[in-house]
Order: structure tokens, then sequence, then C-alpha cells
């Protein structure tokens, strides 16, 4: 869920759990019936590759 505040650092914060983020989009927006938001993205995120 969305937090109050900017949007761009909650969504790189999140994105970077995954890997490097390349490009993303927010696919929907919903406000919940306790007052806040949430939101639906759609991202591509670069990922090492692991070498043995």
């Amino acid at each position: 869920m969305a937090q109050p505040g900017p949007l761009l650092p909650q969504i790189d914060a999140e994105l970077r759990q995954y890997g490097v983020p390349l490009r993303w989009a927010i696919t929907q927006a919903v406000w919940r019936p306790d007052g806040g938001r949430q939101l639906t993205l759609e991202a591509m995120v670069h990922q090492p590759a692991l070498l043995v």
C-alpha cells in the first residue's frame, strides 16, 4: 500500500528489492475503504546473472 508523501522514492525502494528498475508504470490505483491507496505496478527490472 502506498504511504502518504512522494511516490517515486517508495516505488524505487519497492522495485529495488527485485533488481535495478529499468522502467515501470502504474497500471491501477485504488482508494481503499480505510483511506489508503493501493497501486498496481508493471515493471522491468535487471537482475545480474549468477555465474557458477
